[in-house]
């Protein structure tokens, strides 16, 4: 199976960082061992309360499952990016805003779509 988000990648990621056991993870959700190792090595699609068990576990946002960002890109970060942009390339504040509404935006429409088909692929919608 396509792991088209790259869920699986991001699962390995956060339990290797965290230096968590496939055991200590399953445990933690209430899952068995083999569900989260199928979940993490692409043999199975995730359902949706899947990826919210795993986001609450790991206490990240869960749209880091269903879209491409990594998992460590944040707010903060963003924010910084943005000010290095307007400080540097002398961008009017006005128009920095604008442009942050309308990538805002387009993230909110995108990140719609993604749970609207990645619930459809799970049976949910």
């Amino acid at each position: 199976m396509e792991d088209v988000f790259g869920i699986g990648d991001k699962l390995f990621r956060l339990r290797t960082d965290n230096k968590y056991t496939l055991d200590y993870v399953a445990d933690g959700l209430g899952i068995p061992r083999s569900t989260y190792y199928d979940n993490e090595h692409g043999n199975v699609l995730p359902k949706i309360d899947f990826i919210h068990k795993v986001a609450t576990f790991y206490n990240v946002d869960p749209l880091i499952f269903l879209t491409g960002r990594t998992i460590t890109v944040n707010q903060q970060q963003n924010q910084v990016a943005n000010g290095y942009i307007h400080q540097q390339h002398n961008v009017p504040p006005d128009m920095m805003e604008r442009w942050m509404k309308a990538a805002e935006e387009r993230d909110r429409r995108i990140e719609e779509l993604l749970i609207k088909t990645l619930e459809r692929l799970s049976g949910i919608g």
